[in-house]
């Protein structure tokens, strides 16, 4: 925000407005300059994870080039206005066209910053609370102020009486990353990923306070530092700006630590045991610190390679024969979890040395041909703060050459969107463009189909000899 620059995080502020009146002409619209003076009120409540409450002051200043957007609305007739900032140290606000229609009582509605879009209709703003990439420097908190529109309404007031008090649409997450690594440290970012957004557009009303998303927001808020050295033992303070939000018992804040130096990644997950609300206007403090280790750094990149031909990647309960089996079920593949589903016959043989999709039906004798309704889906492992970045699959050889089914890669509740992507079983390697379709850092699956396919009942089956997967740091 090219305002506030905050000492400290959150005010409540006072608007007081004084007026001077011009002669009014027969059919002329006279105007008459309005001040604004913002001041402290108030201290901010603060709460931390475990419900400290300890009051604390904040300060806030107002910066150069600073203004907000008030509506006033005489006689049931809005107008909207925008006060600049005329004097920093007393925080005094002004605007010289103010339509004076001679009312003495008025309502009137501000919102912070000017900038904003505004409805006069309904009194509402479209406003951006957080941001899914902010920038800290040092351990300042001032870049919060830039993600916290304020907004502040009275009714029935004397027009040479206003007082605005000003309320924040933004929570604050405040916590420290511990480096314990050995080595002093320069935190780089640090990712923020929750169940549900954190940052968004909401339109907002004035009068009540009320906000609705109207984008799909973001679950990840990634902030930049800059400054950020950390000395082994010590601990750095972190500020981020979102939107009010809550997490319930059993979910997680999942923190991602990227330093500067050697590019190396660290998680760490705040699991909650009860429900707990991040309000506007509130500091929620973590008190235990996300701590950078070698317990708690990342692999830069994770391998998976399933031998199919092997019995040993099967568990008992893999099926040996030829029914159908209805639904998605859990397998262990290889020591690792998969799931798969198909509308045919799926085995691994009696000896147990392939992983085999009977497309026409398992009858060698009587074959039918499968429809584009057919399909088979091999659910893979997903690692938390992972992608899939890699998948080679390694078909028989006969079934390479000679069968006519489509293989791609997708997430099982959008099958459609990665069909155009698909390929031959000439080419089973699926990296890059091919994986453009997927959100690769969720459940991803080897979709095997019949969609635009000229389908013969004897080459048709899929036959698997090995899964090769690549995961990188997401």
């Amino acid at each position: 925000m090219n305002g506030i620059k905050l000492f400290s995080i959150f005010i409540l502020l006072s608007i007081i407005v004084s007026c001077q009146s011009e002669e009014r002409g027969v059919d002329t619209v006279v105007l008459r300059h309005l001040s604004l003076y913002a001041s402290d009120v108030e201290p901010t409540s603060r709460t931390s994870f475990g419900y400290d409450t300890t009051q604390e002051k904040y300060v806030t200043a107002w910066s150069a080039n600073d203004a907000m957007r008030v509506l006033v609305e005489q006689n049931a007739v809005v107008n909207e206005y925008v006060f600049d900032v005329k004097d920093v140290a007393s925080g005094r606000f002004e605007c010289d066209e103010v339509v004076d229609d001679g009312s003495a009582v008025c309502d009137a509605y501000g919102v912070y910053p000017s900038s904003v879009a505004v409805t006069k209709a309904d009194k509402t703003a479209v406003v951006a609370v957080g941001s899914a990439v902010q920038t800290q420097h040092g351990e300042s908190s001032n870049h919060i102020a830039e993600f916290d529109p304020l907004y502040g309404s009275c009714k029935e007031v004397n027009i040479d009486n206003i007082n605005l008090y000003m309320r924040h649409t933004a929570s604050v997450v405040r916590f420290n990353v511990q480096n314990e690594s050995g080595v002093s440290q320069v935190i780089r970012s640090v990712k923020i990923t929750a169940p549900r957004p954190l940052t968004g557009s909401y339109t907002l009303d004035l009068q009540t306070g009320k906000t609705v998303l109207v984008d799909n927001g973001s679950c990840d808020v990634v902030l930049n530092v800059e400054g950020g050295e950390v000395a082994h033992g010590n601990s750095f303070e972190l500020w981020v700006a979102a939107v009010p939000f809550e997490m319930y018992e059993g979910e997680k804040l999942i923190f991602t630590v990227t330093t500067q130096d050697d590019g190396a990644t660290y998680r760490y997950e705040k699991q909650f045991t009860s429900d707990v609300e991040f309000p506007a206007a509130k500091i929620m403090r973590m008190d235990d610190a996300v701590v950078i280790s070698d317990a708690s750094r990342m692999e830069l990149q994770k391998s998976i390679e399933v031998d199919l031909t092997s019995s040993a990647s099967y568990t008992s309960k893999f099926p040996t024969g030829k029914n159908v089996i209805s639904g998605v079920v859990d397998y262990e593949l290889g020591g690792y979890p998969f799931k798969i589903e198909c509308t045919k016959p799926y085995s691994c043989g009696n000896r147990k040395n392939l992983l085999r999709f009977y497309f026409n039906g398992g009858n060698a004798s009587s074959p039918i041909a499968p429809t584009e309704a057919d399909y088979a889906l091999i659910y893979l492992p997903v690692f938390d703060g992972y992608r899939l970045s890699m998948v080679d699959i390694k078909l028989e050889d006969s079934v390479k050459r000679n069968n006519n089914f489509k293989i791609t890669i997708a997430n099982p509740n959008n099958l459609s969107s990665s069909v155009a992507l698909s390929n031959n079983p000439q080419n089973t390697t699926f990296s890059d463009g091919k994986l453009a379709a997927t959100e690769l850092d969720k459940q991803c699956c080897i979709y095997i189909h019949f969609i635009g396919v000229n389908v013969n009942e004897n080459y048709c089956n899929c036959n698997i000899e090995k899964i090769s997967l690549t995961y990188e740091i997401n």
